[in-house]
C-alpha cells in the first residue's frame, strides 16, 4: 500500500501544476476588455460575437458598471447611421443629448489552425478553431479611432473540439505492396 502511496501523490500534483498553466478564459477576456475602455464619457456596446452576444453583453456591462462608467444602449437611430459609415454619415448625438460619446465594438472572427502529427507511414492533420476578439474604440461624432486590440481565446478541449483526417504518405501503398509481395514469395518457396 505505501509503495504506491509516493506515485499517487506525485500525480496529483503534477495534476494541480498544470491547472494552473491555463489559457485565457472568456471571463479574463471580458476583465481584460473592461480595463481597456475609457470611462469617461458616455459608452455605446456594439458586440457582435454570435452565440456568445448575451453572456458578453451582461458580464461586460456588470464590469463597467463597477468601474463607473456611463452605458448607453439606446442606439436605435443612432445604429442606422453608425452602421452606414461608408457613406460618411456622422451619427446624431444631439437627439441623445450628447456632445461625444465612445463606440466600442466586438467582433468575434474565427480562425482555423492546424496541427500535423506525423509518423514514418501516415500523417494526421486537425484543425481546430481559435476564437479572435476584436475590439475597436471609436470615438463619436469625429468617428476617429482610438484603439484596436485583439484576444484569442483557444479551443476550450483539445481532444475534443475540432475535425482531423488521416492520410498515408505516397509511398506506404508500394511498402505495403512489396511486404504483401515478400511474404507471399516466402509462401511460395518455403519448402
Amino acid at each position: 500500500m505505501k509503495k504506491y502511496l509516493l506515485p499517487v501523490c506525485f500525480l496529483l500534483l503534477i495534476s494541480k501544476l498544470l491547472s494552473f498553466q491555463e489559457t485565457l478564459t472568456l471571463d479574463q477576456i471580458i476583465t481584460e476588455i473592461a480595463t481597456e475602455i475609457q470611462t469617461g464619457q458616455p459608452i455605446f456596446l456594439d458586440i457582435n460575437c454570435g452565440e456568445w452576444n448575451p453572456v458578453l453583453t451582461q458580464k461586460l456591462s456588470t464590469n463597467l458598471l463597477e468601474k463607473g462608467a456611463d452605458l448607453r444602449y439606446n442606439l436605435s437611430e443612432t445604429k442606422a447611421d453608425i452602421s452606414s459609415l461608408e457613406e460618411k454619415k456622422v451619427p446624431d448625438l444631439s437627439a441623445l443629448g450628447l456632445e461625444k460619446a465612445l463606440l466600442v465594438q466586438i467582433n468575434l472572427n474565427i480562425a482555423w489552425q492546424e496541427t500535423v502529427k506525423s509518423s514514418f507511414f501516415s500523417y494526421r492533420t486537425e484543425r481546430y478553431p481559435v476564437h479572435i476578439f476584436e475590439i475597436r474604440q471609436i470615438q463619436l461624432p469625429t468617428q476617429q479611432i482610438l484603439k484596436i486590440s485583439t484576444y484569442n481565446l483557444p479551443r476550450p478541449n483539445p481532444d475534443v473540439s475540432g475535425t482531423s483526417s488521416f492520410h498515408f504518405r505516397w509511398f506506404e501503398p508500394l511498402v505495403a505492396g512489396a511486404a504483401i509481395g515478400s511474404l507471399i514469395f516466402l509462401l511460395w518457396n518455403f519448402d
